[in-house]
Parts: structure tokens; sequence; C-alpha cells
């Protein structure tokens, strides 16, 4: 409120309620110096245009309908797989199980 001048009236405002105890300070302008908005056409040069650089789903791997059985690494053995313990409710169809067991050992 770095705006107010000395002829600007303040108003001070509080609340008397018990769980919150704020004070609201507002201004009150006098009508002669008062600012309007005018309606403009918004400038062509101010516009923000949104563009993907690239189709996002370009970049996504081809997941094969087949994929193959897990196959443990160096750092993603038997014992590691079976300690995460990938579907433990049996949501994922096995198909999808092995795609997860498949992409944990390949990212490693």
């Amino acid at each position: 409120m770095e705006d107010i001048d000395e002829d600007d009236i303040v108003l001070s405002m509080s609340t008397h309620s018990a769980e919150v105890g704020a004070t609201v300070l507002g201004a009150y302008k006098k009508v002669g110096k008062r600012v309007r908005p005018i309606p403009a056409p918004y400038p062509e040069w101010a516009r923000t245009t949104r563009r993907f650089p690239e189709d996002p789903l370009a970049s996504l791997p081809k997941l094969t309908p087949y994929p193959p059985e897990f196959s443990p690494t160096e750092r993603i053995t038997e014992e590691r797989m079976k300690k995460l313990n990938l579907n433990p409710d049996g949501f994922l169809w096995p198909e999808e199980e092995k795609i997860v067991s498949t992409h944990h050992g390949a990212e490693s």
C-alpha cells in the first residue's frame, strides 16, 4: 500500500472472533484520484503461445505384446526380484508383470 497519500483515508477493520484475530487494512481513495482501467485489445506481441517441441508419445519405447521372461543381471538378481514383490495382489496380468520385471533388469 505504498500508493497511499496523506489525503487518503486508511480504514482498519478487525474481527473479534475467538478463532481468528486478524486486522485488515484497506485504503479509500477519493473519486478524483481513482484509476479506472480502459478496455483495449490485448497486443499481439504480448500473447503467450505454447507449443510442444515434439509429439510426447513418439519418444515412448515400443513394447512387444509378448515380453521375454526375466533374466537376472549383476544388479537385479533373482533374489532381489523376489524381495521387490512386484505384484502381491495379482493386479497385473502375467504379461504386464514380465514387462515390469524386464524393464527393472534393463535399467540397471
